[in-house]
């Protein structure tokens, strides 16, 4: 395996052509987002603009092993290296584990997990929550993190009194 994490370090998200017919018929076939997915999006795109990410890609494919095991994530930040996975009532925590530690163990991705409930009925918190886990991730100090989270809100309801 540690061939494969060496040589696959740099292309996590594989090309179109690399991937079978199959799970790419399914991610088309899956590729609306939720309502809450798109809340999760919107708070992405805001992390995009206040300069806190990279960029932030929805759906992604990530191939791990040699045999062509694959993981469709809802969210990939490729900087710093994260996952966003918004749990609907369907996710199973065993199944889930197992993901999280194959993304971890392999790519050093680190996973992010919000339920739809939480985000639907405290969306403050969960936005919070994603906020403090990318910050860290980044390497901010916890007085760090609470300090830009602090910005994020100013910021956020600064634009709300705008045109």
């Amino acid at each position: 395996m540690k061939s494969f994490y060496e040589t696959n370090k740099r292309k996590l998200i594989y090309d179109l052509k690399d991937i079978p017919e199959g799970i790419i018929k399914f991610r088309k076939a899956n590729r609306k987002l939720t309502s809450t997915e798109r809340m999760v999006s919107v708070f992405l795109q805001d992390c995009v603009r206040y300069q806190l990410i990279q960029g932030c890609s929805t759906q992604e494919i990530i191939k791990i092993g040699k045999i062509g095991n694959f993981i469709i994530v809802d969210f990939y930040i490729k900087e710093p290296s994260i996952v966003i996975e918004v749990d609907g009532p369907e996710h199973s925590p065993q199944r889930d584990a197992k993901r999280d530690k194959a993304l971890n163990k392999l790519f050093g991705i680190k996973v992010l997990r919000v339920k739809n409930k939480d985000v639907e009925e405290n969306n403050k918190k969960a936005r919070e929550f994603l906020l403090r886990g990318i910050l860290s991730e980044k390497g901010l100090s916890p007085r760090q993190c609470s300090s830009a989270i602090k910005k994020y809100w100013i910021t956020k309801d600064s634009e709300k009194n705008t045109l």
